[in-house]
């Protein structure tokens, strides 16, 4: 091992800088596992050697814990060393992560954990390793999927089948409350689909009400009429404002609330002629304007509200997206606290990507740009608490914006 890296090392130890160690052993390409009897070091061979183990030795106690911790934290999107071992599909790095203490159950900000997406990689010994280390094969995604739903959705007969005979539920509904089996039928699966019924699979989610069930099946078939370029933007305003809902901490049906209500939130333009939608304001007639101010109330009278389950709230935020904090929105002129709270996380999501998203008369601007407009409008058209959880998460949007 060269004098110059070894001296290096030694000065983090010296310094008490064990952190600053494990980030240069990285970089070194050098591994360090914990074991029984010491640790296990690999890493090219002029680089691995007795002085190093020493070194390592004479602070055992602090650099376990020091390594334990490095294994648990997270980047900005709150991924773990071993969530991107799993995607570089890195099979000894995964193992040295468990071996180090990583959770396959952690979550990143993005709502996924390591053993998510070792099943959306497909790779069946990351898969092994993970379960084998206890990674549930409950525990659903931001949608609801869990990693059985991944594993049918990528078409992976051999994921499908080992995580089946491994004891995964076969009924467990997605956020729409569609189960695997609903999937695999969708994407016409027949031998996923044979599978699924051979260990009980069913079309419908049994811990579901009835109410539940329709209620699901009614927001598909609106979504369903929606133009696609009105449809894109639905699904991004959604998981836009999700992502704020999830910031503030929201409980799950206040989370579900709003993920709805910013699929459905600009259900009354279903019905407008098309052309109305390629026009600069300054371009539109009285009447079109009069048309587009009505969409919020013509989307809240076309869903009806005996359809909407107990503790989900959607009529308030397709009626109230457009509602400005200083009072200058529409329909109602709403000002303030007096906006109810899901519809004013909409109406950011929906402003958010209005401004990155190009249209005819309006070209898309930066993200950055974006933000920057945003922030003037603090206290004016949003209030100063969303406007900071924008920035809470603006490492998030591009990703759920596809910006």
């Amino acid at each position: 091992m060269t004098n110059g890296l070894i001296q290096r090392f030694q000065q983090h130890v010296q310094s008490g800088r064990l952190m600053d160690l494990v980030e240069d052993l990285e970089k070194s390409k050098i591994r360090v596992t914990i074991g029984q009897a010491g640790f296990q070091i690999s890493g090219p061979p002029m680089l691995v050697s007795p002085e190093l183990d020493q070194l390592l030795e004479s602070c055992r106690e602090e650099f376990i814990i020091v390594l334990r911790m490095a294994t648990l934290a997270t980047d900005q999107f709150g991924s773990t060393r071993l969530y991107h071992a799993v995607l570089t599909e890195d099979l000894a790095e995964v193992q040295r992560h468990l071996a180090n203490g990583a959770r396959p159950d952690s979550e990143n900000r993005l709502g996924l954990t390591p053993f998510h997406a070792a099943v959306n990689v497909g790779n069946k010994p990351i898969i092994q390793a993970l379960a084998a280390a206890g990674a549930s094969f409950e525990k659903p995604d931001i949608d609801g999927r869990t990693p059985l739903h991944i594993a049918v959705e990528k078409g992976d007969l051999d994921v499908v089948k080992f995580l089946l005979l491994n004891g995964a539920q076969p009924n467990r509904g997605d956020f729409f409350g569609l189960t695997p089996l609903a999937r695999a039928v969708g994407r016409d699966q027949k031998e996923i689909g044979e599978l699924l019924v051979e260990f009980g699979g069913e079309m419908e989610d049994p811990a579901l009400t009835q109410k539940e069930k329709d209620f699901n099946q009614l927001v598909l078939r609106m979504l369903q009429g929606y133009p696609d370029a009105l449809y894109q933007h639905s699904l991004r305003v959604a998981d836009i404002a999700r992502c704020f809902a999830r910031e503030f901490g929201l409980s799950e049906n206040e989370i579900r609330s709003v993920r709805i209500g910013g699929l459905l939130h600009d259900l009354g333009k279903v019905s407008l002629p098309d052309d109305i939608f390629d026009k600069a304001d300054d371009v539109l007639t009285d009447e079109e304007v009069d048309l587009l101010i009505g969409h919020p109330e013509d989307g809240a009278e076309a869903l009806p509200k005996f359809a909407v389950p107990d503790g989900i709230s959607v009529h308030p935020i397709i009626l109230s997206h457009h509602e400005k904090w200083d009072g200058s929105g529409f329909p109602q002129g709403l000002a303030e606290d007096n906006i109810p709270f899901l519809a004013q996380l909409v109406g950011l999501a929906d402003y958010y990507d209005h401004l990155v998203t190009h249209r005819p008369y309006d070209p898309a601007i930066p993200h950055q740009k974006a933000l920057a407009h945003l922030n003037e409008q603090a206290g004016g058209h949003f209030s100063e608490e969303l406007v900071d959880c924008l920035y809470r998460v603006q490492d998030l949007l591009p990703f759920y914006s596809g910006r």
